[in-house]
């Protein structure tokens, strides 16, 4: 049985964010409403409709992260910053699999690094930044036991 749910979140499409309404199966995002979200309701309908909307559009906003809009997918900002973005990371981004190997190894590394550096610089290098650097890393590995 296929789970089929949406909520709304605000989507990142590189010149502009906007609030839509993303659909999801399984627990993955796989479209959104072409055009962002509005609050309105007819003369037949209640104006509480319209505040109950917004609340719950807010509600989502604030407790989802930011997704991406890439090559018509959608992308967890919790997973990359726009500024790691490269043709690598879209791809083991979309895929998660090159990501899930590698968890293990950023957090061992950024244990490591918070030891050696001190808590400003540690704060400005979010988990997202050492994941896509371990990813590298992986993706290297990986390439050169196929080579």
């Amino acid at each position: 049985m296929v789970d089929r749910h949406w909520n709304y979140r605000i989507i990142d499409f590189g010149a502009h964010k906007a609030l839509h309404e993303v659909h999801y199966e399984n627990g993955e995002p796989v479209g959104w409403t072409e055009n962002p979200a509005t609050f309105v309701c007819g003369d037949d309908e209640d104006w509480t409709a319209i505040t109950n909307g917004l609340a719950m559009a807010a509600s989502d906003a604030a407790r989802m992260p930011i997704l991406l809009a890439l090559d018509g997918k959608l992308i967890s900002s919790a997973i990359v910053h726009r500024a790691d973005i490269t043709e690598m990371m879209i791809e083991n981004a979309l895929h998660k699999a090159a990501l899930k190997p590698s968890r293990a190894v950023a957090l061992k590394v950024r244990r490591e690094m918070m030891v050696e550096m001190g808590d400003d610089v540690i704060g400005a290098i979010t988990e997202s930044h050492i994941v896509f650097a371990t990813a590298c890393v992986y993706a290297a590995t990986q390439q050169e036991q196929t080579s």
